[in-house]
């Protein structure tokens, strides 16, 4: 302890300024992160598309990890050292160390000369084909309510075959901003998302793309246009709603048009009756959400013009539907967002090598999520026609593992097992949805390939900013294939079947949100029940357990699943009362936000 004193290096009070104040678009570029321009003041990673730099401001925001700063030193120690494992001073001591070794200069702020808004009509195309396609094939839109929009005119397409999504005032109707979605998928050029994405150089704050159905007594927000109308696809029967794209998570949107909204109701004695947020299923969503929780757990309530409460829900998608409503949308096989007016006949499902090839990738990444093989460094993407994984053991984040699966290799194995299953059903006069059995087929072939490389991981370090010296990769690396071999065999337990997954996703989901770890998991599937045993931990306590689960509870929805869980696991005999205590706290708090 007295030796790791010495070594701390003391910087005076001008160090530690400078540093704050470096230039941060010099120390990035000079650290090697990959960036790309968005707009005249904004670049977005090419690795993490939800790090926004704002160059003008020199500050920064990981919208993923809900954590941002401004200059250099902020960047090095909540960005770079993320997932280091350092204590919060050797951070410090870490991050200074970075930033003084680097050629950046020091900041100049200037002031940013800020226009109105004005809509460049000369962009926009005659056409709308390659819009319509994208937002009604790729994206699984109801085409009668693209053409709906199109013909208000909140959705256009550009010289470039780019959707426009146009930010009209509500009240007013004039173009307020607009924000751009790209048509075509180029993962080389704009990263994991895949393609163009941003909004228009001045496009007024606290406005987003909006549309209503009947008054706006319901405001619905989300984070994407494209999530917004999602969300009305799968849920046909609203009325008097409007749906409200914020472009991220931004107050100013949600505050904005609640007064709108409300001043208009208003002139008809009647105002906004409920606040929903419709918010990706991910940790800065939830996040966000908490800004709005009050000490008890419960959501705060707003006052309306008549001075009525309204209050505040969250719509986000349970985790085993997908990430956002665009996700849930793309896998559900009807597709009306209204049932008196659109009707769609289901037209016999065709699995495509696109479509094998997408579902491949997001299920990949709940894998790697689920079983904890995810780090700063860990990514899915598609490259010469292999699904390319790299995962990681986030005790080591620098030492990383490779899968790769051919994408003709993925489409020949689904076919093949799929007709297989088929035939089974068959025999058994037993009827299945084709896209469902593919889509769980493929979830199969997926897991196998994730089983196979972490038995046989190939194993290596990444080379930007490595911490360890070649003694230190070599014992990472024997920790490392140990750890990909006890995860292996936990892929291979509960990826067996669709009924395992889904125990141990909503396990996962769970932990995430009560804080707490499981380890050890295992089940067996025993005469009418399944049993489950493992190991809890929260803080210092840590007992093991085992719960027999009756298989007609896992026909409820994942929220009342969960809920039965942590009843289960709050009355088990092994967890002693003061970690009962800490542990039903926390779980009353989570079961009144579902």
């Amino acid at each position: 302890m007295q030796q790791e004193k010495e070594n701390k290096q003391h910087y005076t009070h001008d160090q530690v300024k400078a540093a704050n104040n470096a230039n941060l678009l010099d120390f990035i570029q000079d650290s090697g992160v990959q960036l790309r321009r968005v707009g005249h003041d904004s670049y977005k990673g090419v690795e993490h598309d939800s790090l926004v730099i704002t160059p003008s401001k020199n500050s920064f925001y990981w919208n993923s990890m809900s954590t941002g700063g401004v200059g250099a030193l902020d960047f090095a120690t909540k960005y770079l050292l993320a997932d280091s494992n350092l204590e919060e001073g050797e951070k410090f001591q870490k991050g200074m160390e970075l930033v003084l070794k680097s050629s950046a200069g020091q900041f100049i702020p200037h002031k940013e000369d800020l226009q109105p808004f004005a809509f460049n009509k000369n962009q926009l195309s005659k056409q709308f084909n390659q819009a319509y396609a994208y937002l009604t094939k790729t994206r699984k839109i109801n085409p009668k309510l693209i053409k709906q929009l199109h013909e208000a005119g909140l959705i256009e397409q550009n010289q470039y075959g780019n959707a426009l999504f146009l930010w009209r005032d509500p009240t007013t109707r004039k173009i307020k901003g607009a924000s751009i979605q790209g048509t075509k998928i180029n993962h080389e050029k704009y990263g994991k998302r895949g393609t163009l994405k941003k909004i228009e150089p001045n496009s007024t704050k606290g406005f987003g793309f909006s549309f209503s159905v009947g008054k706006p007594e319901n405001l619905y927000f989300f984070e994407a246009p494209i999530d917004a109308m999602s969300y009305y696809c799968l849920h046909p029967k609203l009325h008097n709603s409007q749906f409200i794209a914020m472009d991220g998570l931004k107050k100013t949107v949600f505050a904005n048009y609640f007064k709108l909204a409300d001043n208009q109701l208003s002139q008809i004695q009647s105002g906004v009756k409920t606040i929903n947020f419709g918010v990706d299923n991910d940790a800065a969503g939830t996040q966000f959400m908490e800004t709005f929780q009050e000490d008890d757990g419960t959501y705060k309530h707003l006052v309306n013009s008549q001075g009525e409460m309204v209050p505040i829900n969250r719509v986000s998608p349970s985790s085993t539907e997908g990430k956002d409503w665009n996700e849930v949308l793309q896998r559900k096989s009807k597709l009306s967002y209204h049932s008196k007016t659109l009707s769609f006949k289901k037209k016999q499902f065709e699995l495509t090598p696109a479509y094998a090839t997408n579902h491949a990738v997001t299920q990949m990444e709940h894998l790697l999520d689920d079983y904890n093989l995810t780090s700063q460094n860990s990514k899915v993407y598609v490259s010469n026609n292999k699904i390319n994984t790299i995962y990681s053991n986030p005790h080591a984040p620098e030492i990383l593992g490779l899968i790769q699966l051919d994408t003709q290799d993925l489409l020949n194995a689904t076919t093949i097992i799929a007709k297989d299953r088929t035939n089974q059903y068959k025999a058994i006069n037993k009827h299945i949805d084709q896209q469902e059995l593919l889509d769980k087929t493929i979830n199969y072939v997926v897991a196998k390939n994730l089983t196979t490389g972490l038995y046989k991981p190939k194993i290596g370090a990444t080379r930007a900013n490595l911490s360890m010296n070649q003694k230190e990769v070599r014992e990472q690396v024997i920790n490392s294939r140990s750890y990909f071999m006890k995860k292996a065999k936990e892929v291979e337990q509960f990826e067996q079947s669709p009924v395992f997954s889904k125990i141990h996703h909503i396990l996962k989901k769970q932990d995430k949100l009560l804080n707490r770890s499981t380890s050890s998991l295992n089940i067996k599937n025993e005469e009418n029940r399944y049993l489950l045993t493992g190991c809890l931990k929260k803080g210092n306590a840590k007992k093991s357990f085992a719960i027999n689960i009756n298989p007609t509870v896992l026909a409820e929805n994942d929220d009342k699943i969960s809920q039965l869980f942590n009843q289960k696991l709050s009355n088990h005999k092994s967890i002693k009362n003061s970690f009962k205590r800490s542990y039903i706290n926390q779980q009353n708090i989570v079961n009144r936000e579902m």
